[in-house]
């Protein structure tokens, strides 16, 4: 039985992306961070996957806060330039395996800390001084949800309060 071209081509698509799918479906079990200078915390990104390999998924990236999230997501801040001797780290990395999923760009330039919660993605920034924020973005796509302009006091959501300065 001869397949008409058309259909043919349909179902070598098909199997193609689930073979793509299958050779991405390794997860992470460590991420972590390479110093490149022993004198800063930056580096480049180095992950373990479930088959005990390791590899560096960066290069000349700057780095930090290297952390593992639900469902094989893995994120990490990274800066691309120097301001005096603090690097700008305003800038979040997610991805699933190799794949990259979004970024986001905080709305302060310094990014303290961040993390996977169950609303979304939890990132703390302030500029070199005054308060800080806290903004909620979406897993599903990096787009902003919320933004809190002070991160202290009392009224902070449950997903807000461990990134709370009082």
């Amino acid at each position: 039985m001869k397949i008409p071209h058309p259909l043919f081509g349909l179902l070598l698509c098909a199997s193609l992306f689930g073979m793509g799918a299958a050779v991405n479906a390794a997860t992470a079990t460590k991420v972590e961070i390479i110093a490149t200078n022993k004198s800063e915390e930056v580096g480049e990104v180095s992950v373990t996957w479930d088959d005990g390999k390791s590899e560096r998924l960066t290069k000349g990236a700057h780095a930090e806060q290297p952390k593992l999230g639900p469902d094989g997501l893995i994120g990490w801040v990274w800066s691309k330039e120097r301001h005096a001797d603090l690097w700008v780290s305003e800038h979040l990395r997610v991805q699933r395996g190799k794949q990259l999923l979004f970024e986001v760009t905080s709305g302060k330039p310094f990014i303290e800390d961040w993390g996977f919660v169950a609303e979304g993605l939890a990132v703390k920034s302030r500029a070199a001084h005054g308060p800080a924020w806290v903004e909620l973005f979406s897993l599903a796509d990096g787009k902003r949800i919320t933004l809190i302009e002070k991160a202290f006091g009392d009224g902070l959501p449950a997903w807000a309060k461990p990134y709370n300065d009082d």
